[in-house]
């Protein structure tokens, strides 16, 4: 006797930052524990036994992340050509003796676009981690059915079959790759806390509950919970000058930001129950409130890389608050990866902290004084200011609406309408309502004047530059208008990328674990690559978009393993430049290849890469003289053109 059952496995991709990424389960928890069989599956589930596979895909979506048929429709792609069907026999788990068939149909999803607002319910853009939770009925027990919870992370898919294969190598005895258990949604493997899986956590302060507006004013539930609270200066001080003390612990800097700022305190609002989304990115409150301390634990660590700040930002900190290491007893837990160990100490070895430095440096964090770096307390008391607050408006109950004396318009949003967007949100209670933010309020005027410019809307995508997928106009043109229009000197740019590298460092919501999204989740090569293109961008406020963007495709022609030559000049030059940089691979050979290409096809390819999008500028190295592209538009921007030539162009470019 041989049952059958089928199985489809949905692969979910996502470009995060423009790295292929895929969503997998971090832990399942149901029927009282932790499920371990399912960690690093894909979405799974049994498919009913007449079932079209391509309608288990859309049921599967929609049972274990919740994305409807509009959702699926308007943001995911189903590649069918990568549809594969696998059977397997093994014995059940669940009926002892009781041989199996799985037939287990796999397929490709891609996310259309990452960026796009409802793709926040699934941890997008940032790729951070969340959690779904359903009924599920049971067939055995006296209960009718069961809450089942998934944590699901995004793993970019490199590192995920890397790690695949270690786990494999270092299995001792090798399980089926399918059984019930993950068929049909898991035994109970272990009863592992929910701590020892996710762990990391601080303690939050109680919960804030919403209280009734005094009025109707523009900010009103923001000034009925701020009213009366203080900023506690001589702690917030205190952090700041003593944040490079080799005697200042982590845990004192954590007690003195979380007493000196009252903003933190709005990341704790309870949920008054009426139907409303307490957060917009789709997590919880704790969950935001984790990340922000996150991202000032990153401040914290960076600042201090060469004293204990580089060990705590790789292997974060033990129980006693402690910075660890490669030899903390810790990692002979059951519960970590058997490569985790290696991958934090490789991230700590082979890191470049000086670029981390020389960022510092340029935001003005840190300073020369004769020949001694020091730091500079003031602006440091910005960045953990602008840290503390910068998410409060991913929670929905203090979205302000536009309005009050003299306000018609803001940045779109007429007198009136809630700003739905949270960055546009804060930034128009910053300039409004400043003093409903007492931390804020507080600060020297240029410090002020930098976290609001840290808050504009750049509409940046550094993705788009480092893989040089998108021409100047389209990758600068708002950043250099906002750059322009108020002003920003190169210290406010480089502010602005401090910022956003201490906020994705601290994006999961474990901060006593260190910067786990950078150091396991991201790879390091295009950190790198990232950290190589922040002293070229922030030249963006005197500099053209046009100027910027070749500056840096000389720069990283001129970096490039092994070595090009000069930069190129002439007729396709750019486009020389920009796909050695979106290629990512073997790049003498794609060099010959686009050689090789027909001289229409080719000359199609370099008029097109060196259009720039923006109305009066050309490349130096190739400005198409005689070409009507010359001074015209449009400029083209090809979605995911770095993938494509990245997986099918990677064997034969």
């Amino acid at each position: 006797l041989v049952r059958t059952v089928k199985i489809i496995k949905v692969w979910l991709h996502a470009q995060i930052l423009n790295v292929d990424h895929i969503l997998v389960v971090k832990a399942k928890f149901q029927k009282g524990g932790f499920d371990a069989m399912t960690k690093d599956q894909p979405i799974s589930m049994r498919m009913s036994v007449d079932q079209n596979w391509a309608d288990a895909v859309r049921e599967a979506l929609s049972t274990r992340l919740g994305l409807n048929e509009h959702f699926q429709g308007q943001y995911l792609s189903m590649d069918t050509n990568t549809h594969k069907l696998t059977e397997e026999v093994a014995y059940s788990r669940s009926y002892p003796g009781l041989k199996t068939l799985y037939v287990v149909n796999e397929v490709n999803v891609h996310i259309r676009d990452s960026e796009a607002g409802p793709c926040h319910l699934i941890g997008l853009p940032a790729g951070t981690d969340f959690s779904f939770s359903r009924r599920e009925a049971l067939s055995k027990g006296p209960e009718v059915e069961d809450i089942v919870v998934t944590h699901w992370c995004w793993q970019h898919i490199e590192g995920y079959e890397r790690r695949k294969s270690l786990t494999l190598r270092m299995s001792v005895k090798m399980q089926p790759a399918m059984d019930d258990a993950q068929a049909d949604g898991g035994e109970v493997c272990s009863k592992s806390s929910e701590a020892s899986v996710l762990g990391g956590r601080v303690p939050r302060p109680k919960a804030l509950r919403v209280q009734p507006p005094k009025d109707d004013s523009a900010a009103a539930v923001l000034a009925s919970i701020m009213d009366g609270r203080k900023t506690d200066w001589d702690r917030a001080r205190n952090a700041a000058k003593r944040i490079r003390d080799p005697s200042y612990t982590c845990k004192e800097y954590h007690e003195d930001i979380t007493r000196a700022f009252p903003e933190l305190r709005l990341y704790c609002l309870a949920d008054v129950g009426d139907g409303q989304d307490l957060v917009s990115s789709g997590r919880t409150p704790d969950d935001e409130y984790q990340r922000t301390i996150g991202a000032l634990f990153a401040v914290f660590w960076i600042m201090r890389l060469d004293l204990d700040g580089k060990n705590s930002f790789c292997y974060g900190l033990d129980d006693e608050w402690i910075p660890r290491d490669s030899e903390s007893k810790c990692w002979v837990d059951g519960h970590y990866e058997p490569d985790e160990i290696q991958k934090r100490h490789d991230f700590a070895e082979k890191t470049e902290w000086k670029m981390i430095t020389s960022l510092l440096m340029d935001a003005g964090l840190f300073k020369w004084k004769g020949t001694e770096r020091v730091h500079d307390e003031e602006r440091t008391l910005a960045m953990l200011v602008m840290m503390a607050i910068h998410d409060i408006m991913k929670l929905t109950p203090l979205l302000p609406m536009v309005g009050g004396k003299g306000v018609k318009e803001f940045c779109g949003y007429k007198a009136g309408e809630r700003i739905g967007d949270h960055d546009v949100a804060l930034s128009y209670v910053l300039v409004h309502h400043p003093n409903l933010l007492p931390s804020y309020a507080g600060l020297a005027k240029a410090q002020q004047d930098s976290i609001r410019f840290t808050h504009c809307k750049m509409e940046y995508n550094m993705g788009w530059l480092v893989q040089a997928e998108a021409p100047p106009g389209a990758l600068f043109k708002t950043f250099r208008a906002v750059a322009a229009s108020g002003k920003a000197k190169d210290a406010d740019i480089a502010f602005y990328f401090v910022h956003w590298f201490v906020d994705l460092a601290g994006a999961e919501p474990s901060p006593t674990d260190g910067c786990a999204k950078f150091v396991l989740k991201f790879p390091r090569r295009v950190l790198g690559q990232f950290l190589e293109s922040f002293s070229v961008v922030q030249e963006i406020s005197t500099k053209n978009e046009t100027v910027v963007l070749e500056n840096y495709l000389k720069d990283c022609w001129c970096r490039h393993t092994p070595a090009l030559g000069p930069p190129p000049s002439g007729a396709g030059a750019v486009a020389k430049m920009r796909l050695v940089l979106m290629a990512q691979g073997d790049s003498l050979e794609m060099l010959t290849q686009l050689a090789s290409l027909p001289a229409d096809d080719r000359a199609v390819l370099n008029q097109e890469m060196a259009c720039t999008g923006c109305k009066g500028q050309q490349f130096s190295v190739d400005d198409l003289t005689d070409l009507a592209t010359r001074g015209k538009g449009p400029a083209i921007l090809v979605y995911y053109g770095p993938a494509l030539m990245q997986k099918p162009g990677k064997k034969d470019p």
